[in-house]
């Protein structure tokens, strides 16, 4: 266990996020590893006094307690438990709490809150330095959103590397190089099991309580097919794992993950349906990056009878760089970037 005074830590500058803590009462705060989460604690106490436990390694809570009696001045108290069981964590009674974890935790009287990777909105602000925003869009889509990498390429991958090992078992490992090797796959979660079975010994239960876990804390992302069971298509997070574990290396897939995530990340909800790879309530979503005047009608017309069946009254696709607004069998139809559209919506 370690224990740091607010004067020993250096707070590491980054722009803003989207989401603000509040500056009063207990809080928790959860998700993915190396999401920025504890920069933005300690961002959100610049100028107050603090001590800070990093529960890493151990939790000795009489040695918690010496800490707290003998900074009898100080009543902000920042707990660092990663993935640590809470059953072996007492906290104290006076002062402020804050929790930093992987997951939710079942922490009474405490407001809860999930931080993701940055979107490509608040990745922008990381990146300023780039001359154009298409420069920053390659950027995003070859190393993600990891605050870590948002000033630096060097070593990009090895630290994803290192980041997925530190946080993951190699089995949880697996799951995510499965997933990431079917992207937009249409799929259940036995199908999952299935496929990781034919290469390693594993029960049921472990991959159930492995993949619940994985979705918990938000490396995953699940789309439902609409009106069908047991149908789903699954992401990942962030492009920096998908171009990390993915075998194969597919544009088309990597620009589906990556509008997939920026709805995950901003909590959107959705289901997918034939050709239609995201919708709710009455607006479809079609990714289709290489989109251009002359394969628009195709693309519209092949999907008239699908848009017609859950009553689309606007259809968004969602592009490289090709910029149309139309009508289709009155159905409006926005063609729109996806570096405008992760900025607008």
């Amino acid at each position: 266990m370690e224990v740091i005074t607010a004067g020993e830590l250096e707070l590491f500058k980054t722009a803003p996020r989207q989401l603000q803590l509040p500056k009063k009462g207990d809080i928790q705060i959860h998700g993915v590893s190396q999401s920025g989460k504890t920069t933005l604690v300690l961002q959100s106490l610049e100028g107050k006094d603090f001590l800070y436990f990093d529960l890493r390694n151990e939790v000795d809570f009489p040695k918690i307690m010496q800490y707290v009696r003998r900074n009898r001045e100080i009543s902000i108290f920042v707990f660092e438990i990663y993935n640590l069981d809470i059953s072996k964590l007492v906290l104290p009674k006076k002062g402020r709490k804050i929790v930093i974890s992987w997951k939710k935790r079942e922490l009474e009287n405490f407001q809860s809150f999930r931080l993701f990777p940055p979107t490509f909105e608040e990745f922008l602000s990381f990146r300023n330095s780039y001359e154009s925003i298409e420069s920053s869009f390659l950027h995003f889509s070859e190393t993600g959103s990891f605050p870590i990498f948002a000033r630096s390429t060097d070593f990009i991958f090895r630290q994803n590397d290192r980041i997925l090992h530190f946080a993951l078992s190699e089995f949880q490992i697996d799951i995510l190089t499965d997933i990431a090797n079917n992207i937009g796959v249409s799929r259940s979660k036995l199908n999952i099991y299935a496929s990781l079975k034919e290469r390693r010994r594993i029960s049921k239960d472990r991959f159930y309580r492995d993949f619940s876990e994985l979705l918990e804390i938000g490396y995953i992302f699940v789309i439902d097919e609409f009106e069908k069971y047991n149908s789903n298509k699954f992401y990942l997070l962030d492009s920096a794992l998908l171009q990390t574990i993915r075998e194969r290396k597919n544009f088309s897939r990597l620009f589906e993950n990556l509008v997939i995530s920026e709805f995950g990340k901003r909590g959107k909800v959705g289901r997918f349906f034939r050709n239609i790879d995201f919708f709710n309530d009455e607006v479809g979503y079609l990714f289709l990056p290489f989109l251009d005047e002359d394969t628009i009608d195709k693309h519209l017309e092949k999907n008239l009878s699908s848009f017609q069946s859950i009553n689309l009254k606007k259809v968004i696709i969602i592009t490289m760089d090709y910029e149309e607004e139309t009508v289709f069998e009155k159905i409006s139809v926005e063609a729109i970037p996806f570096v405008r559209w992760a900025t607008t919506f």
